[in-house]
Order: C-alpha cells, then structure tokens, then sequence
C-alpha cells in the first residue's frame, strides 16, 4: 500500500472530532488501522513472493492468471478504502458539529463500511493463501 495518511484512513475507522472521546476513538482507530494495514501488507508480500515464483517456474504459468485476478481484487479494495476516507475527511471537515447529514455517511453506515472492507479483505487473503497451497502442491 503506497498511500499513508493516517489520519484520513483513521477517519474510515470511527474518529470524531467531539473533544471527550477523541483519545478513545482515535486509540481504537489506530489499532484497527495497523492491524488492516498489516494484512494488508502481508496479503501483498505474499503477491510478490508467488510473482517471483512464477517467473523462475514457467510450469506454475497457469496460476498466472489467478493471480492477476486477485491482484485487481486487492487494488479494488483500496481504492474502495481511499474513497471511503476521502469520504469521511469531507463531512469531518463541513460538518465538524454534526455526525449525520443528508449527504453524507452516518456513524452507523461507516461502522457497516469498515466491517464490510475487513471481511473483503480476509476473502481476498484466504484466497491468495488457497492459490499458495495449489502452487505448492505441484
């Protein structure tokens, strides 16, 4: 993952702005933060180790393919994240008194959002751990 501001993608994980709960919030957004980027981080080592793997053994060619698929999956998946953080930087910005506005995410609907970006990525990494064991196996 080449982008890293923090605090827009700590945004994307629950931080309010209201001055009584904001260590709470951010303490908690922070390690939420960490713990996506290093599966995240993993996820993409694990990319670049089968990439090699694939160029020294031209008879795993055909994981190729699986694995350009894959590749997209994972680059979806964080522009999803820069979107919902962009997103979130914005109604924090114009909206710093309110937490919900017509055109904006709510809370809620962030909470829902950040769950739903966790469990996209474990299926992203349970299936490049699944393509790993296929290409051991041969």
């Amino acid at each position: 993952m080449n982008f890293k501001p923090f605090l827009l993608i700590a945004m994307v994980f629950g931080i309010s702005c209201s001055p009584g709960k904001a260590g709470e919030d951010y303490q908690k957004a922070f390690e939420a933060y960490e713990e996506l980027l290093a599966t995240e981080a993993e996820t993409r080592s694990i990319f670049e180790s089968m990439e090699q793997i694939l160029a020294r053994d031209t008879t795993l060619v055909i994981f190729s393919e699986e694995l350009k698929t894959l590749s997209t999956k994972l680059e979806a998946w964080e522009e999803k994240v820069v979107a919902v953080g962009k997103e979130t930087d914005h109604r924090d910005h114009h909206h710093p008194h309110s937490h919900q506005t017509s055109q904006s995410l709510t809370d809620t609907e962030l909470s829902l959002l950040q769950d739903k970006l966790k469990t996209e990525l474990d299926e992203i990494t349970s299936e490049v751990s699944a393509l790993v064991e296929k290409m051991m196996d041969r």
